[in-house]
């Protein structure tokens, strides 16, 4: 850096066996800092952020995100902006908004790219015009009926009664006082946007959005070319007016309830359950990460001490539980249990009873519905209490599942992690490998992250600019490992079990829906009601619309620049093949700078019954989620049994977190359930982790797979918890939208919807899964057929990524041999179906969509 910047700072980022050096440099007179982050990946990331505390419930800073896009001082076109970016290989340019910051993204492809849209986006997010007729159109404005419109209230109405937004805000109520910024609505509420005006939006940008409060952040292979843009951005966009926003958030802990029960619009027999606490301040980063990794100890595996005390019982009382640290002032930890069961949990007949049956299902022949329904046994009783206590009826009564959360975390101390000594040494070890996975597959998100952290926290926590404090995040990890047991049980006692505990129960309501349409029909008769000239306040409208249209004239789209195509970068890989042998029709080596082993082995499901197919979802959900039986001549630690073994999931749960950083199992290409995908003709199974740990991860892999026991109990359990996640899905438009398109046009190409828009979609899975529970027993037999099936399937294709000093013909050999050791135990007591080993497997028949003819 040369004349206009100076130089900070420079400190060393450690990655794992590597290390990156961001360089901290500032704009001599205006403050305004940028974070410079050399690491050699194929894109370039811009981060721009804005420290930025809510004073109200106006969303001030939301609104400004949109505002922002609609024009500069320097470039006033709407529109420009995105152009800019989109002729510079980028998708376009985005933002978000937290309690306290705002960030401006960009995402492009070179340095040149990145150089050409910097000074302009700068211009936009310091200099936006915030015209009047901006704000009607992106902010508010109801019409001559009374109708209210604008983008920011368009996305409040979509998010202020769902479960998520109305339970995390009462949360930061509880943590932080209800006239704290954190308990402020930073997105804003209807009834306040409403009352928002353009001047005090402008206000607010003088106020937090001068240069010398914000911090630009860059990632990716820079060099001198965007040393050099930055020299060359023009003074004048870069000039502060002396307004710095810095300010110490209190940090005094509350009085007031600790708990509170709130509700939610859904026709929905599951509600959520979340708990906080108020942790240390972000500066005490071992602590931090300590809680961290503890947080996922409690939650992150099927076998952690939550997951199996509340979600994978017999009768889960959740469908998922997670734990977190978040990075507020001071630092918050939460543990959230979702998919909880309300009233009667969905099991009265009232919620399926006008479900159609499917001939693919289980079902007692020659009875009609009704003589189903008697020949059941009860379960009335035990729905309301099952054999741990729990009553099921009370789980979102408030403080009910407080107490068992409280009882079971004192259990947990007393027994010292369940008598298990390592259990956290072995905890630390995955969260080092996990943090390592993520520097290296997804480093620029890593370091914006950290970075944003020390950002946010220098503006509001310590009042000095400096970044770095997890730059040596691997020697903490390190130093926890070698931590005693007692260090972790205090650390558990002192800041969950002995601190100021909140929790939340969000409890859905199905008649809020229809209160909240009424309210807005009085909302818009009172608007219509003030409107005196409704022919001038629609034309006042319809200008404000026509004035902000994109419309960039030609001589602005001429003059856009554009980078060369030459100077894009890309990431150094080799791509070749192994040798195929066994199973293996095709293996695909793709080498790069990474110390992991990438694996996924596509198995053709051209063969499957259409039967069976239903039931794939289901299986996907027990895959690596149940009992494996070992038979003789099976290979457990190391030697070759001579007599069966039993291993319980939660066992080979906890022997497969040992041994791989992730894994997984989808129909066709996609990772979540219930999602159409175009290669749906392919069952993948994943699994990400370390050179020496490959063969004993594919083996666990393996056994999983072949010798995996689908007990009635665990499909039980893991069909609830499908539901419960189904009911959460359904409460999100968006995915509901996406659901009803695909099937709506997912269509082969004699017209006939696609398999796996019938059988695998959300709109098919309630209905089969509900089947399930009913008569979960004779579901095993169709998991273990379609297990044959996929075994025996030929031309399976393996995919391996690894480093360049790695043996992909070694490795492709040992998945061979471990593959080869459990079909030869397997095949014992079930028989091989001879077919071709041919990737392209019968049938030939396309079930890929005609393109060229119009949907059905």
């Amino acid at each position: 850096m040369s004349k206009q910047f100076v130089k900070e700072s420079e400190l060393s980022y450690q990655k794992s066996a590597h290390s990156w050096i961001p360089t901290t440099v500032r704009w001599h007179t205006s403050g305004l800092r940028v974070v410079q982050c050399k690491v050699q990946q194929p894109i370039y990331t811009l981060a721009i952020y804005v420290p930025t505390l809510p004073e109200n419930d106006t969303g001030e800073p939301h609104t400004l995100e949109h505002l922002v896009f609609c024009g500069s001082k320097r470039f006033a076109h709407r529109g420009y902006l995105d152009a800019l970016a989109l002729c510079n290989f980028s998708q376009g340019t985005n933002a978000w908004t937290y309690e306290d910051v705002t960030c401006y993204t960009l995402t492009t492809a070179s340095e040149e790219a990145l150089a050409n849209v910097m000074a302009a986006y700068l211009d936009h997010v310091l200099s936006p015009q915030l015209r009047d007729e901006q704000f009607v159109t992106e902010v508010y404005h109801y019409d001559s009926k009374g109708r209210e419109h604008g983008v920011v209230l368009s996305e409040v109405l979509g998010s202020e009664s769902e479960e998520a937004e109305v339970g995390e805000r009462r949360m930061l109520q509880l943590l932080f006082g209800e006239d704290a910024a954190y308990a402020k609505s930073f997105g804003g509420l209807t009834r306040s946007v409403a009352q928002l005006t353009n001047a005090e939006v402008a206000e607010y940008h003088k106020r937090f959005y001068d240069a010398c409060n914000i911090t630009m952040v860059v990632t990716g292979p820079v060099g001198a070319r965007f040393e050099q843009a930055l020299e060359d951005i023009p003074p004048e966009i870069l000039h502060s007016s002396g307004h710095d926003s810095r300010r110490m958030i209190p940090i005094n802990v509350p009085e007031g309830p600790v708990s509170a029960r709130v509700l939610f619009a859904a026709d929905s027999h599951v509600g959520s359950v979340q708990f906080g606490w108020r942790g240390p301040m972000g500066s005490d980063v071992e602590t931090v990460t300590a809680l961290e990794i503890l947080l996922e100890y409690l939650t992150e595996e099927a076998s952690s001490p939550l997951s199996m005390r509340f979600v994978e019982c017999k009768r889960p009382v959740a469908s998922s539980v997670v734990g977190y640290v978040k990075q507020s002032i001071p630092t918050t930890m939460f543990i959230g249990f979702d998919g909880v069961p309300y009233g009667d949990g969905g099991d009265s007949e009232g919620e399926s009873g006008d479900e159609e049956e499917s001939d693919d299902e289980p079902e007692d022949e020659g009875k009609s519905e009704d003589e189903e329904e008697e020949s059941e046994p009860e379960e009335e009783d035990e729905s309301k209490s099952d054999e741990s206590g729990d009553d099921i009826t009370r789980l979102l009564d408030e403080g009910y599942f407080a107490e068992l959360l409280k009882i079971e975390l004192e259990r947990i101390y007393a027994t010292k992690f369940d008598g298990d000594a390592q259990a956290l040494r072995r905890a630390v070890e995955q969260y080092g490998q996990r943090l390592a996975k993520r520097m290296e597959s997804h480093a620029d998100d890593t370091l914006q992250t950290t970075i944003g952290i020390d950002i946010v926290a220098s503006h509001f926590a310590t009042g000095k600019f400096a970044v770095g404090t997890r730059a040596r995040i691997f020697d903490v990890v390190a130093e926890l490992a070698q931590r005693p047991i007692e260090y972790w049980l205090e650390l558990l006692k002192t800041w969950l079990m002995d601190a100021r505990t909140c929790h939340v129960c969000t409890v859905p309501d199905a008649t809020m829906s229809a209160r909240l349409d009424a309210e807005r029909q009085q909302i818009e008769e009172a608007n219509a009601a003030t409107v005196v000239d409704a022919a001038a306040h629609d034309q006042r409208i319809a200008l404000a619309v026509e004035a902000n249209r994109v419309d960039l004239p030609a001589t602005v789209r001429a003059g856009i620049p554009e980078p060369d195509a030459g100077g894009t970068s890309a990431l150094p890989h080799t791509q070749l093949c192994a040798e195929a042998h066994g199973p293996l029709a095709a293996v695909q080596v793709l080498r790069s700078d990474t110390q992991f082993v990438n694996v996924r082995l596509h198995v053709p499901m051209a063969a499957m019954p259409e039967a069976l197919r239903p039931f794939l979802a289901l299986f996907q959900g027990l895959l690596f989620n149940t009992d494996v039986q070992l038979p003789v001549g099976a290979v457990h630690e190391g030697a070759k049994l001579t007599e069966p073994l039993h291993v319980s999931y939660a066992a080979m749960d906890q022997q497969l977190a040992e041994l791989t950083t992730s894994r997984g199992s989808s129909v066709g290409m996609g990772v979540e359930p219930f999602v159409s995908s175009w290669t749906d003709e392919v069952f993948v199974v994943s699994l990400h982790t370390t050179p020496e740990k490959y063969a004993d991860a594919v083996r666990c892999i393996v056994q999983a797979i072949v010798f995996g026991s689908f007990v009635t109990e665990r499909i039980s359990t893991v069909a609830q918890n499908l539901l419960a996640d189904i009911a959460q899905i359904k409460r999100d438009g968006r995915d509901v939208l996406t659901a009803c398109v695909a099937r709506l046009s997912a269509q082969d190409q004699v017209g006939r919807p696609r398999w796996i828009t019938n059988h695998v979609s959300l709109f098919d899975q309630e209905r089969v899964l509900r089947q399930v529970m009913r008569d979960a027993a004779s579901v095993a037999v169709y998991l273990d057929e379609i297990r044959r099936v996929l075994v025996h399937a030929p031309g399976m294709f393996l995919s391996l990524g690894m480093s360049d000093t790695d043996d992909a013909q070694q490795l492709t050999n040992t998945f061979v041999r471990e593959w080869q050791t459990c079909m030869d135990a397997y095949s014992q007591y079930v028989p091989i179906s001879e077919q071709p080993n041919d990737p392209f497997a019968i049938p030939r028949e396309s079930r890929l969509p005609q393109l060229s003819e119009p949907l059905r």
